[in-house]
């Protein structure tokens, strides 16, 4: 994808997306995307720590963000595109009988 949202000239980074709701992880080759908050802030700490991990809540992204393809947006991909896997939740019943 764009390494700059909006910016066809500033070169591209690659991605992987874990996503399940509420929460999803992007792992890049860049610095740093979009402003997203960094996991690599805590690669130090020992297995035995507990660590609050901040979760901003004022800046939700939508399901398809940000491999979603528009005006801003590009992907160069191939078979990793072709074989990704999503899941639409069906409408479950609550009647107890």
């Amino acid at each position: 994808m764009l390494a700059v949202r909006g910016k066809f000239g500033g070169g591209v980074g690659f991605f992987s997306i874990l996503k399940y709701f509420p929460i999803a992880y992007l792992v890049c080759n860049l610095k740093e995307y979009e402003g997203l908050d960094e996991l690599t802030l805590y690669r130090n700490s020992k297995p035995q720590d507990i660590i609050d991990i901040p979760i901003n809540l004022k800046d939700i992204k939508g399901p398809e963000w940000p491999e979603s393809v528009g005006n801003e947006n590009i992907v160069i991909g191939g078979q990793s595109i072709e074989s990704s896997v999503s899941a639409i939740p069906k409408n479950k019943k609550t009647d107890l009988i």
